[in-house]
């Protein structure tokens, strides 16, 4: 396809419904049917939770790739371009193989609509598909197009009606769950747990992590009803910390003891250890996974955007905690680190005006010494930087404003001591903003390894 056909089907893809989420089955149901059912020919991994899925998906995918087997990665949202959500051995999908997708998902389209043209995607279109669901299908025909061995596939927001779940798994993972896309899955731990669990397969083997009670309850019940084996956390498998990310893996059969995650946080470690986890239940099942692959791979693993580090002295980080269980994690983090560097800590925060900011700043408010209030360009659902800002005040914390990320990063770093910290936080719209003007990059123009963003996160 030629630049001009590329970007005129991205620009088709991008005018998908994605302004707003709409669960359910149908739609992605009716275009995988008319896509010859590529998901049934995947052996996949499918991933859901409210925060740790998209590391412990990177990981688990790390550890099969360290294993030799061709692995498919599935995850969103993305941070600068659309290839970041489709990887195989690491390496996101071309643009020319992006657009070639979103061709056949329009021609699937027009094809069901009896030739209605662009007319297709209107307002007045009957059910279109959305972003997410365009995409997950393109995902599963790339991945089943390209035979790969395995595919690890990241649930969109919750499970049950998430478009992800029309892939029948070998292995199913939750990660810990907490509160988060209330007005879509429900304002109760029970409720979201009940979305979430809606994930797991009759047969098929599903890794817990450690979870609340409440939570925990209903994975079990439902566990029992569909007939999935559990291996859980706390008493199938443990694991325990150790200084430097490392830690120990032990479950009734064996120890694998000092196994590295270079992802910072205490939290990784958990997440790790579920990745470990999901690798031996693939083990068990048959697949070849040698301990020295599972320490390879999660020694290798990269993810963008969580705790990750981009300069030293002063300390920049950034990780797109939006939600109160995430800022707690990223609370005891920034704890150690204060801790660890005696400096101060910044706070470029901007966040979605549909979270739980009170919360969130609350999380964040005993380790953040200053404030500053922002917002992501161009982006409606961000709470402005002045309703940002009186959040903040309503915690007492100390707080500037600044017209976005990148503005706030451009000033605040040069008035940060060597021992200071400055985190970049509140969603990862927030992170790939200040991401893109430190690296010298910009999400509308082809980064260098040649890849667009015409689409929104």
């Amino acid at each position: 396809m030629a630049a001009r056909s590329h970007e005129e089907a991205l620009r088709w893809l991008a005018r998908c419904d994605h302004s707003v989420i709409r669960p359910g089955l149908e739609r992605i149901e009716r275009i995988l049917h008319a896509w010859g059912e590529p998901q049934a020919r995947l052996s996949a991994v499918h991933l859901a939770g409210t925060n740790g899925k998209g590391s412990t998906a990177a990981m688990t995918a790390a550890i099969l790739r360290a294993a030799g087997r061709r692995t498919g990665l599935y995850t969103s949202p993305h941070l600068h371009a659309l290839n970041e959500r489709m990887r195989i051995d690491g390496r996101p999908i071309s643009t020319a193989r992006l657009a070639a997708l979103a061709d056949e998902l329009r021609a699937l389209l027009l094809h069901a609509d009896g030739g209605a043209g662009e007319r297709s995607i209107s307002p007045d279109y009957n059910d279109p598909p959305t972003y997410f669901e365009s995409t997950t299908a393109m995902a599963f025909a790339y991945f089943a197009q390209e035979a790969v061995d395995w595919a690890v596939i990241e649930t969109g927001l919750g499970g049950r009606f998430d478009a992800t779940n029309m892939v029948a798994p070998r292995l199913s993972v939750l990660t810990p769950i907490d509160y988060d896309h209330m007005n879509y899955l429900g304002d109760s731990l029970t409720a979201i747990a009940w979305e979430k669990a809606g994930i797991l397969k009759a047969g098929v083997p599903a890794v817990i992590a450690p979870q609340p009670p409440e939570a925990e309850a209903v994975i079990e019940r439902e566990a029992q009803r569909v007939g999935a084996p559990l291996i859980r956390c706390g008493r199938e498998f443990f694991y325990e910390e150790e200084a430097g990310g490392r830690f120990t893996y032990r479950d009734r059969r064996r120890t694998l003891p000092h196994l590295h995650c270079p992802l910072p946080g205490r939290h990784q470690l958990m997440n790790a250890a579920a990745a470990t986890a999901a690798a031996l239940a693939l083990r068990a099942s048959g697949l070849p996974i040698a301990d020295e692959a599972i320490a390879a791979g999660l020694a290798s693993v990269r993810w963008e955007g969580r705790l990750e580090v981009l300069q030293e002295r002063p300390r920049l980080l950034l990780d797109g905690a939006h939600n109160p269980a995430a800022a707690r994690a990223l609370a005891a983090f920034l704890a150690d680190e204060k801790r660890r560097l005696g400096g101060r800590v910044t706070a470029v925060f901007g966040i979605m005006r549909d979270k739980a900011v009170s919360e969130v700043v609350a999380a964040l408010r005993p380790v953040v010494d200053h404030w500053i209030a922002t917002a992501p360009p161009a982006m409606p659902r961000a709470l402005p930087a002045e309703e940002v800002a009186a959040a903040v005040e309503r915690a007492g914390g100390s707080v500037t404003l600044s017209a976005d990320p990148a503005s706030a990063l451009a000033v605040a770093l040069p008035t940060l001591g060597p021992r200071d910290l400055c985190c970049v936080t509140g969603s990862f719209y927030t992170v790939a903003c200040a991401r893109e003007w430190f690296l010298g990059e910009r999400a509308s123009a082809p980064s260098r390894d040649g890849r667009v963003s015409l689409v929104p996160h």
